[in-house]
């Protein structure tokens, strides 16, 4: 058995749909059990073998969970049961992980640094947040594609400036979408582990209303990184950023495709001992901005997935069931999960049409630039090949 996947490209092969290996992922990836049942169920099914192992590797490889497989299976005491070459390879991934994640810090100590000096105080968003934050219970455990930073309006030039001081430049990405967006290009240096994101706004405008720069920075709490000062955001916003994120801005909501790394992340979120009150701000939220149903769907998934009971008075709708249903119909075909992807792009644009003024013209000029549809032509060649 030869085993692949590239663990560090932010994408791969598409995806296929790979139902059964798909199911054994999530339960090797589900969080332990205080009885200990799913572990000897698991251990049962590892020495039984029939378990598809390329399928897996290439599954988590796509889903970006290598390395967190690794984890929760040495977690579990199974790294034993597995074949030596899949144990092997999971361990020299969570390894190279490791190894890149504490190259991303040290990325992280200089580019805070730089922006202190210009008296600018960041707040780590994403993978970075949980990286200093130790959400995980081990570094190496969660792979991070790109170092996103929040700063205010007033401060983006200064920022900009600080990282060009120390030889950050734009990634050379000449793309019409950046225009009036809530962030500003990639910038990157010859010799970066990660591309460094500079955020004005946390959310996509047409998601703004769910939470805007002035509340994440107001709750933030302050963090050293090396005698660096930065923000972390409060787990209430971590937690809406990783749904509106997964849910709205990568649109897996309408097009009916689930990230088990952000999955994962809004089960740890959901554990640290203040999550638990911070649910009916967030609940109104999504309802006051129209996507409750988002929201409701991905928390169902959560507790179909990964076994996490969804928040006390949290009631799954009829939508939200077809919404989780679609998901693992989706993953039986990969003709359905080109249409779902497909009909996830069209809807979210529409979703930002019928969002703020600013949104509306972020579509537009997106619309009226002939790269636009170059691009959208290239996207569904990319549809079609995943379906044959």
């Amino acid at each position: 058995m030869r085993l692949r996947g590239a663990a560090f490209r932010g994408h791969v092969v598409p995806e296929m749909a790979r139902l059964d290996e798909f199911r054994f992922l999530v339960r090797a990836l589900r969080p332990i059990d205080p009885d200990e049942r799913a572990v000897r169920r698991l251990r049962a099914d590892l020495g039984e073998g029939g378990i598809s192992w390329q399928g897996v590797v290439e599954l988590a490889s796509q889903q970006l969970v290598t390395p967190t497989l690794y984890q929760t299976l040495r977690d579990k005491g199974l790294l034993a049961a597995l074949p030596a070459e899949v144990r092997d390879y999971l361990e020299a991934v969570h390894t190279l992980n490791g190894a890149r994640n504490r190259r991303i810090a040290d990325q992280m100590v200089e580019i805070t640094a730089a922006l202190n000096r210009a008296e600018v105080e960041p707040v780590l968003l994403k993978g970075a947040a949980h990286l200093f934050a130790d959400l995980h219970g081990d570094p190496a455990a969660r792979m991070i594609g790109d170092i996103d930073l929040l700063v205010s309006s007033e401060q983006i030039d200064r920022a900009a400036a600080a990282l060009a001081g120390i030889g950050y430049r734009a990634a050379g990405i000449e793309d019409m979408s950046y225009a009036e967006h809530h962030h500003r290009p990639p910038l990157m240096r010859a010799d970066a582990v990660a591309p460094v994101e500079l955020h004005t706004e946390p959310l996509f405008p047409a998601f703004g209303s769910l939470m805007s720069a002035q509340d994440v920075i107001g709750a933030a709490r302050p963090v050293t990184i090396a005698g660096q000062r930065a923000w972390l955001p409060s787990t209430r916003h971590q937690i809406v950023l990783n749904i509106a994120h997964t849910q709205l801005s990568d649109r897996h909501y309408w097009s009916g495709q689930v990230s088990l790394r952000a999955l994962i992340d809004l089960v740890r979120l959901r554990a640290q001992p203040d999550a638990a009150s911070v649910w009916p701000e967030i609940l109104d939220a999504f309802d006051r901005g129209g996507h409750v149903g988002a929201c409701r769907a991905y928390l169902m998934l959560a507790e179909r997935l990964f076994g996490q009971a969804a928040p006390p008075g949290l009631r799954p709708s009829v939508a939200t069931r077809l919404a989780c249903w679609r998901v693992e119909l989706q993953r039986r075909s990969p003709r359905l999960m080109a249409i779902g992807a497909s009909y996830g792009f069209h809807r979210a644009m529409l979703a930002e049409l019928a969002a703020t003024p600013v949104a509306r013209r972020r579509v537009l000029g997106r619309l009226l630039h002939p790269d636009g549809y170059r691009r959208s032509l290239r996207s569904w060649r990319n549809h079609l090949s995943r379906a044959d």
